[in-house]
């Protein structure tokens, strides 16, 4: 079984790397199509078709708000990667694909950093 550490994890997207503190992975879900009809017994459901995945990744900004701007303007995906690991641990590509910027935002405390949250929406097509 292999294990992913976190510490050392990096992520770019369209060539732009991210400060990331986390990131999350929603791999998809299928809506249930209900073809229940008047001769059947009990309800009766088939699957329907996949959600797009999302990743969502943790920031401490960086200057990256021209990138994400221009993405979300002009509905352009780009390359989205994350790799994990480092010091003992090799790094490791966990995810990468085409994926559409659908929003972020940023958010800052006296005496802290500006951090925030982007969410991407992964282009299954591609």
């Amino acid at each position: 079984m292999a294990y992913y550490p976190f510490n050392g994890a990096t992520a770019s997207f369209a060539g732009t790397t991210f400060n990331i503190t986390s990131f999350s992975l929603e791999g998809g879900d299928r809506a249930e199509v209900d073809v229940t009809n008047s001769s059947s017994a009990s309800r009766e459901v088939i699957p329907g078709f996949r959600n797009p995945r999302r990743v969502t990744l943790g920031i401490n900004y960086n200057g990256e708000l021209a990138t994400l701007d221009t993405a979300l303007a002009t509905c352009a995906n780009g390359a989205l990667a994350i790799e994990v690991g480092s010091g003992c641990a090799a790094a490791a590509a966990f995810f990468s694909g085409n994926a559409w910027v659908m929003s972020y935002d940023l958010s800052a405390d006296l005496d802290g950093i500006v951090t925030g949250s982007v969410t991407f929406v992964v282009d299954e097509l591609t």
